[in-house]
């Protein structure tokens, strides 16, 4: 049976051990005509393949149970709140986790059926293949594919027009020109600009070929206001890259009057210009993410009317309100780091949102989160209560900084299935037993820090480690006991690294 890769129709998701025959499970499904997606090695590639499938299947014996994949498969499937069959081939005791993870899921015991028949018309009553419908997550993939293919020939001729024809045109300079110009629009017609659906501007960089970035990172220093930093990611076959980084400096744009004419704006990025008036931006309908980082921008006032908005950063801004996002009926994440006048976000933990970065902000209170089944979290202050970590229990991405004895009561409590980064007080990784990480774990500027002993026997998934200054850390080799494959560090670290790690197959990367 081949493996389907597409997004033109539901699939399921079957993940088993390759020393199983699993023959009859993928007979029986081919005979019902059901799209099936075979595991393979557990990489970025499968956890989208997992994010887009209708539901999981799981062919667990004790071959599966011994395969490091397993773990990561299931995992992924909790993470993206898939429908779980479980189909035992033999008698097998799960561990805990895995047993607490499977428990509210269907599960079928082959051993257990007298004839094939009766196990056969079970299997196809399971909920995994009840109604399949195709994901959002495949119709998010059909449609960036349809995009490419639909604005490629518009951009060539847009990018003939303005470097060939329009120099050789002699015209008055006029106000609107000089408005277009300012933000890379040069020689576009009303109509044109009606059909652009990315606009991506950061200080003096206009970006080219807009339709192609997923999103562009904008960051700057408080105390180096003249220097922004950026990053792009692009858009690739569904999936996206990281595309190129750098330094600009800030713009002069104050009037973006221009945006009505683009109702068709999805992905806006307009950072560090001298913004203060939204408006304009509240009248479109269709966006979807939006980047106003480091602009003098007080009030969101009318951004509840933009109804497909997904994602929102206001970093660096004035901003002491968020109130009007959580109107917003799509909105899923606030990213707004260093607005120093926000205070309060009481009424957030009524939202459905997902994501919230609060670090640089004065507020030193939050009563509760929104009780969402992931979570994305990225604050950092002298919090008297940390209870409220406990709403949603499982993060995407967790960043917090303070002392480790006021969140340790917390923090062992809850899982993280992405990055977990921490700075502040710690004097030994042990205060985060308990704590269940599953990818990646930074800890930086932890100038108590003196063993990171036990990393592999806490954190057993844990796949990738960062350490930045942590002086009183002198002892690295805990790593050499672990499952993790990509250590970075800085250069106070340089001479700890012996040739150990290479022959472990450890991928150190050293940063100045």
């Amino acid at each position: 049976m081949r493996s389907y890769h597409g997004n033109d129709r539901p699939y399921i998701y079957l993940a088993y051990s390759k020393d199983d025959d699993v023959s009859d499970v993928l007979k029986l499904l081919e005979d019902n005509n059901i799209a099936v997606c075979l595991s393979e090695p557990f990489d970025r590639k499968e956890r989208k393949k997992i994010e887009g499938t209708y539901g999981v299947a799981l062919i667990i014996s004790e071959n599966t149970r011994k395969d490091p994949c397993f773990r990561k498969i299931l995992d992924c499937a909790v993470a993206s709140d898939k429908n779980i069959l479980s189909i035992y081939k033999e008698p097998i005791e799960l561990d805990a986790v895995s047993h607490m993870q499977l428990d509210p899921q269907q599960a079928l015991f082959a051993y257990n059926y007298k004839d094939e028949e009766t196990f056969a018309t079970d299997v196809m009553k399971s909920a995994i293949f009840h109604d399949m419908k195709i994901t959002s997550q495949q119709k998010r993939f059909q449609r960036n594919r349809s995009l490419a293919m639909i604005i490629a020939p518009i951009l060539a001729a847009i990018v003939l027009y303005v470097a060939v024809i329009y120099p050789l045109l002699i015209v008055p300079e006029k106000a609107e020109e000089k408005e277009k110009e300012q933000f890379g629009l040069a020689g576009l017609s009303d109509e044109d600009l009606a059909k652009i659906v990315s606009l991506q501007i950061v200080g003096n960089k206009i970006f080219a070929n807009p339709e192609e970035i997923n999103k562009v990172s904008v960051s700057c220093d408080p105390d180096d206001p003249d220097t922004i930093y950026y990053s792009v990611e692009l858009i690739n076959d569904g999936d996206w890259v990281w595309g190129e980084s750098g330094v600009t400096s800030p713009g002069s744009i104050e009037d973006i009057s221009i945006l009505k004419k683009m109702p068709n704006l999805k992905r806006l990025t307009i950072a560090a210009e001298k913004i203060s008036d939204i408006s304009p931006i509240c009248e479109l309908k269709k966006l979807e993410e939006l980047v106003i980082n480091a602009n003098p921008i007080e009030s969101l006032e009318g951004l509840e009317n933009c109804t497909s908005l997904k994602r929102i950063e206001l970093r660096s801004t004035l901003v002491s309100d968020l109130s009007p996002l959580y109107k917003a009926p799509s909105l899923e994440g606030i990213w707004a780091g260093n607005c120093n006048f926000i205070s309060d976000i009481s009424g957030f933990e009524n939202t459905t949102m997902n994501c919230l970065e609060l670090y640089g902000s004065p507020i030193r209170e939050i009563k509760h989160l929104p009780k969402t089944s992931m979570f994305g979290l990225n604050l950092a202050g002298d919090f008297s209560d940390y209870s409220f970590l406990l709403d949603p229990l499982n993060y995407n991405w967790l960043m917090v900084g303070d002392d480790m004895e006021k969140l340790q009561p917390y923090i062992n409590q809850i899982n993280v299935y992405g990055d977990f980064s921490f700075s502040g007080n710690i004097r030994e990784l042990r205060q985060l037993e308990g704590l269940g990480l599953h990818y990646t774990l930074e800890l930086h500027d932890c100038e108590q820090l003196g063993s990171i002993e036990g990393i592999g026997e806490m954190f057993p998934d844990l796949e990738e480690v960062t350490l930045r200054n942590c002086p009183e850390l002198n002892d690295l080799t805990p790593v050499l006991e672990s499952n993790i494959k990509c250590l970075n560090i800085t250069g106070e670290f340089a001479d700890l690294i012996t040739d150990e790690f290479n022959e472990k197959g450890i991928e150190v990367n050293i940063n100045e």
